[in-house]
């Protein structure tokens, strides 16, 4: 409880007080994730009460609330995870329609029906129960054991499907373009295959290491098999697929170098720095896009000689016609090859122009 709260409060801090992290698309689905994480340790005092007082669980409504909440707040974040998997994926495969995908309607909207399915799921066993007077107020007493062969347990082996498909997707597109990078020196030299699966294995062992067991374990008790009907393991494995809330914040934020700076900030008592951030290299632009040193290229002259708004000459610095610098980036901001500003983030998307910082550029070109 105690790793679920805090670790969940520092990172929607350092989202809401952040401009910079804030700023993101994916980071506003990593402060969803955390809303609902934060959720999930905000309802374990109330499961507290049922062990100090045995009353309580002999009352129908306080009963049902114990599960239907604990339901809820579980599926909003195992839905986020999905959230944050579709954005990622967009961001690293199709990096130059991520900005016509993702825009802020998207997200909202991507947001809100994470929590609305979750709540009619989880309000379900409020009209679809077991509970009746004499019976001990625990989840695979009271909640139908229907209720979890036929929609959690099936909800589970989509979800873990479509995770597995997404990050196999991710995971072959960051290899590809790692071998590109050492080919061409694009990014850095130290790129390599090893890093992209540690990132892959971190995200789905983590969620399949805590909530397998539970489901598996849901799903068995509902065999004719005394020797599975126990109590003992059902909350060790129930209390296993909660923890994943306290690990997501550090797969999801504490690997981001502009989260670290934040949370350094928020534990001295002080209020993110902006300036201190330093993990999000500039995001990608259309191809045939350029950088400029002096303004902004708006037009080209009858002569061939582009000016500014203002008509004074720009100075070129260099210019992009494909789209795997872009990508380069954007892979080696998510955390799947090494980066030397230590920087392995695995929720990067682009949102947005930011200046152009490139190491090594050709002497710049007056145009």
């Amino acid at each position: 409880m105690v790793l679920i709260i805090s670790g969940n409060t520092l990172t929607v801090l350092a989202v809401t007080m952040s401009r910079r992290l804030s700023s993101l698309v994916s980071n506003q689905f990593v402060l969803n994730l955390a809303i609902s994480d934060l959720m999930v340790g905000l309802t374990l005092p109330y499961h507290l009460v049922f062990y100090l007082d045995d009353d309580f669980g002999k009352i129908k409504w306080s009963c049902l609330m114990r599960f239907i909440l604990i339901i809820l707040a579980c599926l909003a974040s195992i839905y986020n995870i999905i959230a944050i998997a579709v954005d990622r994926y967009i961001a690293i495969v199709h990096p130059l329609h991520y900005s016509r995908y993702m825009t802020k309607l998207v997200t909202r909207l991507l947001m809100s029906t994470t929590w609305t399915v979750a709540v009619c799921i989880s309000c379900i066993p409020m009209f679809w129960n077991d509970w009746h007077s004499g019976v001990s107020c625990e989840m695979n007493v009271v909640v139908p054991k229907e209720y979890t062969t036929s929609i959690l347990a099936p909800m589970f082996s989509l979800i873990w499907m479509v995770m597995f498909v997404l990050y196999w997707r991710i995971w072959r597109e960051a290899t590809c373009h790692a071998r590109r990078m050492r080919a061409n020196t694009c990014c850095p030299s130290s790129a390599n295959d090893w890093k992209s699966i540690q990132v892959v294995l971190l995200v789905l062992g983590s969620f399949s290491i805590c909530w397998m067991p539970f489901v598996v374990v849901s799903c068995a008790q509902t065999l004719p098999i005394v020797g599975l009907h126990n109590p003992i393991v059902y909350r060790l494995t129930s209390s296993l697929a909660m923890s994943n809330s306290g690990i997501n914040p550090i797969i999801y934020a504490w690997k981001n170098a502009g989260f670290r700076a934040a949370f350094s900030k928020l534990l001295r008592c002080k209020r993110p720095d902006t300036s201190e951030y330093r993990g999000s290299p500039a995001p990608e632009r259309k191809r045939g896009s350029v950088a400029l040193r002096e303004g902004s290229i708006t037009r080209s002259t009858p002569g061939g000689v582009s000016t500014t708004g203002g008509g004074r000459p720009a100075r070129l610095i260099y210019v992009e016609s494909e789209s795997d610098t872009a990508r380069c980036r954007i892979i080696e901001n998510a955390g799947y090859i090494d980066s030397e500003c230590g920087d392995s983030n695995p929720s990067y998307a682009p949102d947005g122009p930011t200046p152009v910082h490139k190491a090594g550029a050709r002497p710049p070109d007056v145009v």
